[in-house]
């Protein structure tokens, strides 16, 4: 049995390793100078993903939804979480980089780099949607949260028709 667990631990960190160097062909250069809102991926396991996820179906529809109706000459920068970047599969985050205006950034981009460059941060309800205020920037919010009413920065929609005119 402890064979079988040395042998599979080395086959699981060589197909990370391989999707880590397969992703790495999808990211593109973070730019501060462009007009980006952000996105940053929670974690699939999170009680905000889980239990307050609904109605939208997954992170990777509402950002297609969100890629539809951006403002012109903006883009939406994704990153997937630091603590998760070897569990999003490949074809996944390709996906993600052919919709229309959405860039797939490296996790190795500083968070408060991002934020304190971008217009504004998108989010179910994620800490990264406080930092962003901290930053001074609106936050877009699909999943209730302490922050919403109490900052007159923040949104939240809970209702994708909505959502161009929230953008």
């Amino acid at each position: 049995k402890r064979l079988y667990e040395v042998f599979r631990n080395v086959v699981l960190k060589l197909f990370y390793c391989i999707e880590r160097f397969r992703k790495g062909s999808l990211i593109t250069d973070y730019d501060a100078t462009q007009n980006y809102l952000f996105w940053g991926f929670h974690l699939t396991t999170e009680a905000t993903i889980s239990l307050r996820g609904l109605p939208y179906l997954t992170q990777t529809s509402l950002i297609e939804s969100i890629s539809r109706v951006l403002p012109y000459g903006y883009f939406l920068y994704v990153r997937e979480h630091p603590s998760w970047r070897d569990k999003n599969k490949f074809e996944h985050l390709k996906k993600l980089s052919e919709l229309p205006n959405v860039k797939v950034i490296s996790t190795e981009v500083p968070i408060h780099t991002i934020l304190r460059n971008s217009k504004g941060a998108i989010t179910y309800n994620a800490t990264t949607g406080i930092e962003a205020l901290m930053h001074g920037k609106p936050v877009l919010s699909f999943s209730p949260n302490i922050y919403y009413p109490l900052h007159p920065s923040s949104d939240y929609c809970s209702d994708l028709y909505e959502l161009g005119a929230k953008l």
